[in-house]
């Protein structure tokens, strides 16, 4: 998001941004012309600094639960950057950030539970710089642990598909969009 470089390219549902170097780029030549027009904007990182995490560790949970204060620090920093950044150029702007949704619950037996640290963090956060959180696990995952879980992933996610990916399909797009209304209702 801030420095570009997708590890993950040239996966399909990527973008190379036009001619900016990252999406925090593109974001501030949007905002650079737009900004006092931006009535919302939306923030959804960190589920790619856990997977590296996950993968780093290949997906041994007790390995992930001694790297996760590093990572959710990072995540965190990255955060603070983005929002003094969308603060800057749009102050008018209402911000939204999403918490993280667990697609690897699939394949990761007790990974919710690191989880639900992962998003009491992102909550903490949220509440500390006045930002509103939407509930990107709720919407996405539902009821941790529940016999509904996996159904869900793997409607709403191409987990379950030969591209085997996190990213939500149009259906889960459209609940995010669901969460993303609800946090925004007074």
């Amino acid at each position: 998001m801030i420095h570009g470089g997708c590890p993950w390219l040239p996966a399909p549902l990527h973008s190379s941004y036009g001619t900016s170097p990252s999406q925090l780029a593109a974001a501030q030549a949007f905002l650079g012309a737009h900004g006092a027009q931006t009535k919302l904007v939306t923030i959804d990182i960190g589920s790619n600094d856990l997977l590296a995490l996950v993968d780093g560790c290949h997906a041994q949970l007790a390995c992930v639960a001694g790297g996760i204060t590093a990572t959710l620090t990072t995540i965190e920093t990255n955060d603070a950057v983005i929002l003094g950044t969308v603060r800057a150029l749009a102050p008018s702007a209402r911000i939204v950030m999403f918490n993280l949704y667990n697609p690897l619950a699939l394949t990761v037996p007790g990974s919710d539970t690191l989880l639900a640290g992962v998003n009491q963090a992102l909550a903490a956060f949220a509440a500390s710089e006045h930002v509103q959180l939407a509930d990107a696990f709720g919407a996405i995952n539902g009821v941790a642990g529940s016999p509904q879980e996996t159904a869900r992933l793997c409607l709403l996610t191409w987990e379950c598909t030969s591209y085997a990916n996190i990213h939500p399909t149009t259906l889960g797009y459209w609940s995010l969009t669901f969460a993303l209304v609800k946090a925004l209702r007074p």
